[in-house]
């Protein structure tokens, strides 16, 4: 794999990674709300459901960032030395 196509691979899993952290942002607001709002009952019947998203959520979020891992560590020594030469915040 090229330098270009492992960036762009690394830009995308990150995009991936930050949309799972915002769905667990979000997934964490909505508990707050049920709290207040339901039953001890639903609370309940939530927290099992909300649960297993969160648990879906974090394993496709592992996934993520072992495949980032994975990539960045493929890295050769010159690919690391060319691409400090390359100021990345400009593209």
């Amino acid at each position: 794999m090229t330098i270009s196509k492992k960036l762009i691979e690394l830009q995308k899993l990150t995009k991936k990674s930050e949309e799972l952290s915002s769905k667990l942002l979000e997934l964490n607001d909505n508990v707050d709300e049920n709290e207040l709002s339901n039953s001890t009952a639903d609370s309940k019947k939530t927290l099992k459901n909300e649960i297993k998203i969160i648990n879906k959520i974090m394993k496709e979020f592992k996934e993520t960032h072992k495949k980032i891992s994975e990539i960045s560590s493929s890295f050769t020594d010159d690919e690391k030395k060319e691409l400090k030469k390359i100021d990345l915040k400009k593209i």
